[in-house]
């Protein structure tokens, strides 16, 4: 994690899971990028081109984001951050070894999280 201003911006990099166009998608850490910053939540891939370019640039600003929640994956069981935005396809799953350093910082920006580690269904986020 990199800290950014006094007003809790962190960077995270990871991997994600997300419902695209009804098919689900997974890349694996350390491909992405988190950026949790005073406007809201950005994603992205952290080196892109090739394979990459899956991996979607997303802006999610507070308003939008209802909760995040503490989950670990269906087999392997990488721990992460389920965040559930209102006007996503549905709940994005932003994997990392840190998901307590980013519930904090979602935290300090407004958002409720609930730390009760939930499992991620094998077909979705």
């Amino acid at each position: 994690m990199e800290d950014g201003s006094e007003l809790g911006d962190a960077d995270f990099t990871g991997g994600m899971r997300w419902r695209s166009r009804g098919m689900v998608r997974d890349v694996s850490i350390p491909l992405v990028r988190l950026h949790v910053g005073e406007q809201g939540l950005a994603v992205r891939p952290t080196n892109p081109g090739g394979i990459l370019q899956m991996v979607p640039e997303l802006f999610i600003p507070w308003h939008d984001v209802s909760k995040a929640e503490r989950v670990r994956g269906p087999i392997i069981r990488f721990p992460g951050v389920r965040i559930f935005a209102q006007k996503a396809e549905g709940p994005i799953v932003f994997w990392t070894f840190a998901p307590e350093e980013v519930l904090r910082a979602m935290e300090r920006h407004g958002v409720v999280v609930d730390r009760i580690v939930h499992r991620v269904p094998l077909l979705g986020p």
